[in-house]
């Protein structure tokens, strides 16, 4: 005799059908949590090799991320982040030996505005935009004499609107302590001033390292850099 088919109840068959779509979803949820650790992981990755181009100056290693960056668009923020550390070294910011071309400067800086400007989604949270945004206007600023009065005005609005929706980020305070540097610098009650916000601002990121794993992350060795240069 041929086995007789086995017929599943109702109640049997909706549990059955429950179990795959909760195994679905878990599944889905799994690998959505993987696809969100490796795109954390590799921005990680960009982000430091970004800053370590930065900081052994090294410009051409910095082009070469930024040209790779250019055709994908969720990559704004590093994007921008790229053209400003670039800004950095043809204005000669925190660099030795570097020749200064305020051209160049100038060419990084409206394109890492117009990059961030162009972003079809934010890639950080609004206050990281707004902050480097402000930074790059207030590099533009430096760099053309005659960008500078939009530019500064700029930068100015961009960083309130920054406080205003993070008053405790520690690049965006960051950012606003040493927007004139320079020109602080030679004013020694402004030097003060500025002296104390960076002890404030270095203090931030502490406690940003210590509680967050969150990018962006830049900027705790320019707090002290910026000190150093102050004392």
């Amino acid at each position: 005799m041929s086995p007789r088919p086995t017929t599943l109840s109702p109640t049997v068959r909706i549990w059955r059908a429950t179990d795959g779509v909760i195994f679905a979803i878990v599944l889905g949820s799994a690998l959505y949590g993987c696809s969100l650790a490796a795109a954390a992981a590799a921005d990680a990755d960009l982000e430091a090799r970004i800053q370590y181009a930065f900081y052994t100056v090294e410009p051409r290693a910095l082009q070469q991320i930024a040209t790779a960056l250019e055709t994908d668009a969720g990559q704004a923020y590093w994007l921008s982040l790229a053209h400003y550390r670039l800004a950095q070294l043809a204005m000669g910011d925190t660099a030795v030996g570097v020749a200064r071309d305020e051209s160049a400067a100038a060419r990084h800086a409206r394109r890492c505005l117009d990059v961030l400007e162009q972003a079809a989604r934010p890639t950080v949270s609004t206050p990281e935009a707004l902050g480097l945004q402000a930074a790059c206007a207030a590099l533009l600023g430096r760099a053309s004499l005659l960008a500078a009065p939009l530019a500064n005005a700029r930068s100015a609005n961009q960083l309130r609107s920054a406080a205003l929706a993070d008053a405790r980020n520690p690049r965006v305070r960051l950012i606003a302590a040493t927007v004139n540097f320079e020109r602080d610098l030679l004013d020694p009650e402004a030097r003060e001033r500025v002296l104390l916000d960076l002890g404030q601002v270095a203090t931030l990121f502490e406690v940003e390292r210590r509680d967050s794993v969150a990018l962006p992350t830049w900027g705790a060795a320019e707090a002290y850099w910026y000190m150093g240069r102050v004392l």
